[in-house]
C-alpha cells in the first residue's frame, strides 16, 4: 500500500509519496501562504493521478497535527470546493467551535474527498 506523508506548518506546506516498499515517488516543498487548501487539493489531484492502487495510507504531522490531538468532534466541512470548505469553516468559527475542531473537520473532509473521487 502506498503512503502519503505530510507536514503542515505555519508557513510550509511538505509532503512525501512513497510506494510498497518505501521508494521515493513525490516529494515538495511549498510555501502555502496561508493557504493550505488550495495546496492540499493541488497535491491530492496530483498524488490521484500517480496512484495505481485503490488505498492509500496518508499521515499528518506539522502544527496542524498539535492542534488536531484536542479535537473533541468532527463539525462537517465541505472538502471539494475551497470557497465552500472556507465559508463553513466561517461558519463553524461564529457559531463559536474550536479551532483544533475545524481543522479535525477539514482532514476529513479532504480524505472524505479523496476517497469519494
Amino acid at each position: 500500500m502506498n503512503k502519503l506523508g505530510i507536514d503542515i506548518g505555519y508557513s510550509t506546506f511538505k509532503y512525501v509519496y512513497l510506494d510498497n516498499e518505501d521508494n521515493l515517488i513525490e516529494s515538495n516543498y511549498i510555501f502555502h501562504k496561508g493557504n493550505i487548501i488550495k495546496y492540499y487539493s493541488e497535491i491530492i489531484k496530483k498524488i490521484k493521478v500517480i496512484n495505481k492502487e485503490t488505498n492509500i495510507i496518508i499521515g499528518i504531522t506539522g502544527s496542524l497535527s498539535s492542534y488536531i490531538d484536542k479535537a473533541t468532534e468532527i463539525p462537517r466541512i465541505a472538502g471539494r470546493c475551497s470557497v465552500f470548505s472556507k465559508t463553513d469553516m466561517i461558519h463553524h468559527m461564529q457559531d463559536g467551535v474550536k479551532v483544533e475542531n475545524i481543522l479535525q473537520g477539514l482532514c476529513y473532509a479532504l480524505v472524505r474527498n479523496y476517497k469519494i473521487n
